[in-house]
């Protein structure tokens, strides 16, 4: 206790707690791994004294220095000012009126908890980089195609086909990293985009310019995915409990058991259509584990994430949404296999990260955010149906030069 004061009714204590940093139990610190640092938090109490009981309570607490001490940061972005003129620093404070309700003054800590603009940008850059390992293996694929079907031998030589994988890779792990940064329900949708800048990079490779359908189908995905991000605002929980085994194990086999009977389905529209939503749901719950083992190695680093089941159950599920993928393009045209894959990927992936990860959307809005998705999803139906009947075996502008 650094100093106590009374005046007019007023009680301030001014205290500082010492320790060291063995876990990140506290809801502040969720974010952070233990470091064993040596730390010290400041605090302020302020009682309001009447007739010989108390009647208010006010507690203000320094959190940036407590960060600060453990390599963490704030996870808010308005400032609060305590202290005189020249206190610039942002402290969190909590309130107690007289009936002995508590009154946060710190309201956006739950909503910044693990949202990020850099993981809105990854994922956008993760969505770029899928559509353009989309259309350089497309073109590798029309190039090695002869009489006979295609030729995979012809297919692995050419450097399109090597390009597009390293696109394909490269994009895996920047929404990785978006996933790391930002919440589950903003990365995956956003992946939707892909669609459009398929669209864009195929129309100046082939020097043709879209149709009518396919510019209204990248206005609504872009539009519906604005309005949804702004509308919902997608936060994760500042504290949550994390799944128990039961759970993940649960979500492993509930891929499972839907590509496996998807896979029962023959070939068709009905088989497309049946694998490639299979597929979709598979690729979402692999998004949420993938985000469930992250949390777990900022836990407790390696040993404890890879000793756990989220990052082998994402292993899991992600070669099994491969597969679905595959079998999904097998029996049926794409356009029945892909609008369903890309379109459940994310309406699995919100409500499998409400469940194991606490996520949630903002509720009193859901009348704007739910039209929103309902346009972006006619949007992805109209971009893959068209993208898929326009494209032909043979594109203008790629020729065969490798």
């Amino acid at each position: 206790m650094l100093r106590v004061v009374t005046q007019d009714g007023l009680v301030a204590v001014r205290l500082t707690r010492h320790g060291r940093h063995v876990a990140s139990t506290v809801p502040l610190l969720a974010e952070a791994y233990p470091t064993g640092n040596t730390v010290a938090w400041d605090l302020v109490h302020i009682w309001r004294v009447a007739d010989g009981s108390i009647v208010a309570y006010r507690a203000c607490r320094d959190d940036p220095g407590l960060l600060g001490q453990v390599g963490g940061r704030p996870r808010w972005a308005l400032p609060l000012l305590v202290g005189g003129p020249g206190s610039l620093r942002p402290r969190s404070c909590l309130r107690r009126g007289p009936t002995g309700h508590r009154r946060s003054v710190q309201p956006l800590a739950e909503h910044q908890a693990g949202h990020s603009p850099a993981g809105l940008v990854l994922a956008a850059v993760a969505a770029t980089l899928f559509a353009v390992g989309a259309v350089l293996q497309h073109e590798a694929a029309a190039l090695s195609t002869t009489a006979s079907g295609l030729s995979l031998r012809r297919l692995m030589k050419r450097r399109r086909w090597m390009l597009g994988q390293a696109a394909t890779m490269l994009g895996t792990g920047t929404q990785v990293v978006a996933l790391a940064l930002a919440p589950v329900a903003v990365v995956q949708p956003v992946l939707a985009v892909t669609l459009v800048v398929g669209l864009g990079l195929r129309a100046i490779r082939t020097r043709q310019a879209p149709l009518r359908i396919e510019a209204a189908g990248a206005a609504l995905t872009t539009a519906g995915l604005v309005v949804f991000l702004v509308a919902a605002r997608p936060a994760a929980a500042a504290q949550h409990p994390p799944p128990s085994m039961l759970q993940m194990l649960l979500a492993v086999g509930i891929s499972l058991g839907l590509v496996g009977g998807a896979t029962l389905f023959g070939h068709g529209r009905h088989g497309a259509l049946a694998c490639g939503s299979a597929a979709g749901i598979a690729a979402g719950i692999g998004a949420v584990l993938i985000s469930v083992g992250i949390r777990s190695l900022r836990e407790g680093g390696w040993a404890h994430a890879l000793a756990g089941v989220a990052v082998w159950g994402a292993v899991v599920v992600a070669v099994v949404a491969i597969v679905g993928g595959q079998q999904a393009y097998a029996r049926g045209s794409l356009a029945w296999s892909l609008p369903a894959l890309i379109l459940l990927d994310p309406l699995s992936a919100v409500p499998a990260a409400r469940l194991l990860l606490g996520e949630r959307l903002e509720p009193g809005h859901a009348v704007v955010w739910l039209p929103a998705a309902a346009i972006a999803a006619v949007g992805v139906v109209l971009l893959a149906r068209s993208g898929v009947s326009t494209d032909e075996p043979e594109t203008t502008g790629a020729r065969d030069t490798e």
